[in-house]
């Protein structure tokens, strides 16, 4: 689905999942991007176009027997609370899952630097929705790591999040998944 002003990607989970083939796990979601093509929209006449296209994309999803409110913002919305990590965050887990499963598929050079380019891009655009992280992007990046290490929770989680989502045969440990993505951690943000 496009227009002139719009188009979508997945994003997330989902991608890595559907379009890339990277992992092997069921997506609790579907995470869709809708991204401008036409960046002379701008203004209200942006905020217009963007509110039919989300409609448009809403119509399109419920025709296709997904389930959801339209109305319930959350539920429709970009995410744009920003990575504002707490110890509650049982996402932080299917993340290192996501990351694990790219080792051998990645440059860790190059994303490393797409992912220091989007935490900063992230930082400004975010900065009114998630403030501490607009404030040290590096360092709300990097309490996330250190709550996987700090919290034994997380390693439980993970283990439930495999057994119920991951349906592949490779099925790294939390301690592999762990270290992988403190070695990616280390070498982008030199921690």
């Amino acid at each position: 689905m496009s227009s002139d002003q719009f188009t979508i990607a997945f994003a997330g989970g989902t991608n890595l999942t559907k379009a890339h083939e990277v992992t092997e796990r069921m997506s609790e979601d579907i995470d869709i991007k809708i991204l401008r093509t036409d960046q002379r929209l701008t203004g209200n006449p942006l905020k217009r176009e963007l509110k039919a296209f989300r409609m448009s994309l809403c119509d399109a999803l419920l025709d296709t027997g997904f389930k959801f409110d339209p109305e319930d913002r959350s539920q429709v919305e970009v995410h744009r609370e920003g990575p504002e990590y707490n110890e509650e965050d049982e996402r932080l887990v299917r993340h290192l899952y996501d990351l694990c499963m790219m080792e051998s598929k990645i440059n860790i050079a190059a994303v490393g630097a797409l992912a220091r380019e989007v935490a900063n891009l992230d930082a400004v655009e975010r900065a009114h929705q998630a403030p501490s992280f607009a404030k040290d992007p590096t360092g709300s990046l990097k309490t996330a790591i250190d709550l996987l290490t700090k919290h034994e929770r997380y390693a439980s989680q993970y283990i439930e999040f495999m057994d119920a989502m991951v349906y592949g045969e490779e099925r790294p440990s939390f301690e592999q998944a762990h270290i992988f993505v403190s070695k990616l951690v280390q070498q982008t943000w030199g921690r």
